[in-house]
């Protein structure tokens, strides 16, 4: 189910956070009650992959440890539990929600399970699959919570997402290099020198795109001040360090393990999200 990884569900509370409700009960409910759904979604999904991907694994130098390549879990617990917790998901977005969310989690579901069943093989397609899963929460957040999605959080969601999905080829790139293993059929698609002019046109694109966001007129006076381009010093630095580990270091494989285990990287995060709360919230 890969739990850690429940940290990119948190997209879904986005919408809600930049609009400056997100200490009200009533659209933090609806942020929580998206963020289950898809939690539960998305290991469906993880579940139906690592039966998809059980051979390539075990040559992994990490992916090995994961419990279908270790023969801890059958294929078939692990296509049972894909079932119940995709049906899971689907419920909590209906029952609690209703049948907006529940359509934008059944996109989801569709879109990743044809993802896992073979289009993840072409390169360009698989990323932009992967940074199309981020906006649908982005969507699904902004239905669970009654937040209009603003032009700008799309735009720099779908950047960020392709610039972390290359950024993971790029690691299978690497791997494929040491090792002779490919770890994914589009990998035959992509070579360094692409993968490293995309992820560096990503990040000025993304660093660009975040300054115009928090100077746009539509911003400032939703969030009654000039001032969030300050929170902009954060996003840049914390970018850079994600190139340096990915460039320099060769360990962009995983951006949830590198979330939980680098610290500058933290301290950037979390200096991002107290700068912008004290600016949208005191």
């Amino acid at each position: 189910m890969r739990v850690p990884q429940w940290v990119k569900n948190l997209f879904v509370v986005a919408p809600v956070f930049f609009s400056g409700h997100i200490v009200e009960s009533g659209f933090l409910i609806g942020g929580i009650v998206a963020f289950v759904a898809f939690c539960l979604a998305s290991s469906s999904i993880y579940c139906l992959n690592d039966v998809v991907d059980v051979e390539r694994d075990r040559l992994h130098p990490t992916k090995c440890c994961r419990p279908i390549a270790m023969g801890a879990v059958s294929r078939r617990e692990a296509l049972t539990l894909m079932w119940l917790l995709a049906m899971g998901s689907l419920a909590v977005a209906l029952a609690l929600s209703g049948w907006q969310l529940a359509v934008v989690v059944a996109v989801y579901i569709v879109l990743n399970v044809m993802y896992s069943l073979g289009l993840k093989r072409y390169a360009i397609l698989d990323v932009t699959i992967v940074s199309a899963g981020f906006l649908l929460r982005l969507e699904a957040g902004g239905i669970a919570t009654g937040v209009v999605l603003s032009n700008w959080i799309v735009i720099i969601t779908f950047l960020l997402a392709l610039l972390l999905a290359f950024g993971k080829r790029r690691d299978d790139l690497v791997i494929l290099e040491r090792t002779g293993n490919a770890m994914r059929d589009s990998i035959a698609g992509y070579n360094r020198r692409f993968l490293d002019i995309a992820m560096g046109v990503l990040v000025a694109s993304v660093i660009i795109g975040y300054f115009l966001y928090t100077i746009s007129p539509g911003v400032v006076a939703a969030a009654g001040t000039g001032r969030l381009y300050w929170t902009g010093m954060f996003v840049v630095v914390g970018l850079l360090r994600y190139m340096h580990i990915a460039l320099v270091k060769d360990e962009a494989g995983s951006p949830t393990r590198i979330l939980f285990s680098d610290t500058p990287l933290q301290l950037c995060i979390v200096g991002w999200v107290v700068t912008l709360f004290v600016i949208l919230y005191l």
